[in-house]
């Protein structure tokens, strides 16, 4: 009986879950999440990929190159350097700004020699921004929204701008919103673009806002068909960025290094040589425990230590003055031992004097009445 109920019950639970789960399926949609799989590997080989296959996409003709010295442009070309080669020398630098004075468009990514607090380095690139009238603002811009007007177009189009320096120069024909850091200059017939960042031509950045607008209209500010794309550079070392942008706080933390290690020195001074293994005698051992107790103002547990000897000696020859109490002891113990009334008293419930002449006539005193208890039994027997 008690079988078949358990097999009811368990049927009744299988047709409420089934129950359950047809209505779950009926009357739950299926919504599909789009998931981010990340950047594939040819973007990560080549992080300005989407940038390129924009371009190309419009109509442009893209020149891969590995650095600037291998572009070649002509009067109506645009030369495109996300990154810098900070080992270029003048002369090729030189040989793109004739590029541009003839007709052609310059667009350089110059984060790695500009900073909030300055030039960040001392290249050949700085010393041509300077030419230019290019100056750093030393701030930084963290404006929530971001666009530019550039010749030719009747409407602003935002970009993607994250916190970057701020530059001005005074050829100034277009920039974003007071931000600065996108500026285009006039250089005879031609233009020079600077940005102070590369994030408007990263593959992840470029499909936001109307970033890839902004990249194309910039390749077209002299109607260029075809671009130059630099892949390749050698940035700053991290190292001469940290001492441009950082050098008084550098400074002043190897003062204090310095200052922690001479004072490390001078207070520990030369090294000692290890002391040898010596066996200490019980009487070091004692004088090291009294002088531990002194100096933790323990005194009282000598004094008490040394009346518990004097108790233990009075039970074994004197058991009826064991359990006297210390003002009715001091007189028998002064009769027995010839010393000071007053004084045993004293010895006997004091707590530990800090005079180190007290406390020391104390302990003579407890160890004399403990002596003077012993040698008159051994007499008396």
């Amino acid at each position: 009986m008690r079988d078949s109920r358990s097999l009811w019950i368990a049927a009744l639970v299988a047709v409420v879950l089934g129950a359950l789960g047809y209505w779950i399926g009926q009357h739950v949609e299926r919504v599909d999440t789009p998931q981010d799989l990340g950047p594939t590997e040819v973007a990560l080989r080549q992080p300005y990929f989407a940038a390129q296959r924009v371009l190309e996409n419009l109509g442009q003709r893209v020149m891969r190159v590995q650095t600037v010295a291998d572009a070649y442009p002509d009067a109506h070309d645009t030369v495109l350097q996300p990154v810098l080669d900070m080992g270029e020398s003048p002369a090729i630098l030189n040989n793109q700004l004739a590029a541009v004075a003839n007709g052609a468009t310059w667009i350089i990514n110059v984060d790695d020699v500009i900073s909030a607090q300055g030039w960040a380095s001392n290249t050949a690139y700085v010393h041509m921004l300077r030419g230019l009238g290019v100056m750093p603002a030393r701030s930084t811009s963290y404006a929530a929204r971001a666009a530019i007007e550039l010749p030719g177009t009747a409407y602003g189009l935002q970009i993607s701008a994250p916190p970057a320096p701020v530059m001005h120069a005074p050829r100034m024909i277009a920039a974003d919103n007071g931000r600065n850091q996108i500026i285009v200059i006039a250089h005879g017939a031609g233009r020079v673009v600077l940005l102070t960042s590369d994030t408007l031509l990263k593959t992840r950045v470029i499909g936001q806002k109307d970033n890839a607008e902004v990249l194309w209209q910039l390749t077209r500010l002299n109607g260029a068909q075809r671009v130059w794309l630099v892949t390749e550079g050698q940035s700053i070392p991290w190292y001469q960025r940290l001492w441009h942008s950082a050098a008084p706080m550098l400074l002043v933390l190897l003062a204090l290094l310095l200052l922690s290690l001479w004072r490390v020195s001078w207070r520990f001074g030369p090294l000692l040589p290890p002391a040898q293994p010596v066996r200490r005698s019980l009487i070091e051992h004692l004088e090291a425990c009294g002088r531990w107790y002194w100096q933790q103002r323990k005194q009282h547990v000598l004094l008490e230590a040394c009346r518990a000897q004097l108790r233990r000696s009075l039970q074994r020859h004197l058991p009826h003055l064991a359990t006297m109490p210390a003002p009715q002891l001091a007189p028998r113990l002064a009769q027995i031992s010839g010393r000071d009334e007053h004084a045993i008293g004293v010895a006997l419930t004091a707590n530990g004097d800090h005079a180190p002449q007290h406390f020391t006539d104390q302990i003579a005193l407890l160890q004399a009445l403990t002596l003077a208890i012993e040698t008159r039994h051994r007499i008396a027997r």
